[in-house]
C-alpha cells in the first residue's frame, strides 16, 4: 500500500510539475506583460473585418455625427465638476444628464443617452474647465456570429 501512494505522488509531481515551470520559466524570459483583452467588448480588428466583408468603411461602425436635418432629443445635462489626475493628461469631467445620473467622461467617450433607442448617442468632443462640447449622433452596428 505505502509503495502504491508514493508511486501516484511521483507519477502526479512527475505530471503536475514541469508545465508550472515552464510556465514560470516563459513568464522569466519574457518580462513584458501581455494584454488581456475583454472577450465581449468588439475590438478594432473586428470592425476592420466587418466593414471588408460589408465592402464599407471601418469607420462607419463607430460614431457617426447626425446631419442637422436629424432629431435626436438630447435631455439636460449640467457640468458638475472638473478633475485632472496626478501624472496625466488627460481631463476629466463630471457630467450630470437629468434622468440618468452623474458620469465620469473624458474626450472620445460615446455616451447612449436614450435607452429606448439604443442606437442615438453622443460623444465628448471637449472638455475645458467651463465646459463641455458634445457632438449628437448614432453608432453603428456590429454582430459576430459563429
Amino acid at each position: 500500500m505505502k509503495f502504491f501512494i508514493k508511486l501516484m505522488i511521483c507519477v502526479l509531481s512527475l505530471t503536475i510539475i514541469p508545465p508550472l515551470a515552464a510556465n514560470e520559466l516563459s513568464e522569466g524570459a519574457n518580462p513584458e506583460r501581455t494584454f488581456i483583452r475583454d472577450p465581449f467588448t468588439p475590438s478594432v480588428l473586428m470592425y476592420e473585418q466587418a466593414g471588408t466583408v460589408a465592402n464599407i468603411d471601418a469607420d462607419a461602425f463607430g460614431f457617426r455625427p447626425a446631419s442637422d436635418d436629424v432629431d435626436i432629443k438630447i435631455p439636460k445635462m449640467r457640468l458638475r465638476g472638473f478633475v485632472t489626475p496626478e501624472g496625466a493628461q488627460e481631463q476629466l469631467a463630471l457630467l450630470e444628464i437629468t434622468g440618468s445620473g452623474v458620469f465620469m467622461v473624458r474626450e472620445g467617450d460615446e455616451i447612449n443617452i436614450d435607452p429606448r433607442q439604443p442606437a442615438n448617442a453622443i460623444r465628448i468632443s471637449e472638455i475645458s474647465r467651463l465646459s463641455i462640447t458634445i457632438e449628437t449622433g448614432t453608432l453603428g452596428r456590429i454582430r459576430v456570429l459563429r
